[in-house]
């Protein structure tokens, strides 16, 4: 990922010291103003980047987001697959 905390190719470091904390769930009522998630990066830009990610990520209406499929894809020797959802 752009902080770090991932890999885009495998000769990626992983820096185990960035990342996301979400204190929300999906459908959680919350109030203005408060933490929904946080932010641990190595600097100002790494903040900067992580807070981009989650505006990008984060939905807030008002009423809760459909849930999405736990299964979307099943993957197999024929290929790659749209798995029905119920």
């Amino acid at each position: 990922t752009r902080l770090g905390g991932g890999r885009t190719r495998t000769t990626d470091t992983v820096d185990p010291t960035v990342g996301f904390v979400i204190t929300v769930k999906p459908g959680d009522w919350v109030e203005a103003g408060q933490p929904l998630a946080s932010v641990y990066a190595r600097n100002a830009h790494g903040i900067a980047d992580g807070r981009a990610c989650l505006d990008e990520a984060i939905v807030i209406a008002d009423g809760a987001e459909p849930p999405l499929p736990l299964v979307s894809h099943r993957v197999s020797q024929a290929g790659v697959e749209r798995y029905p959802s119920p």
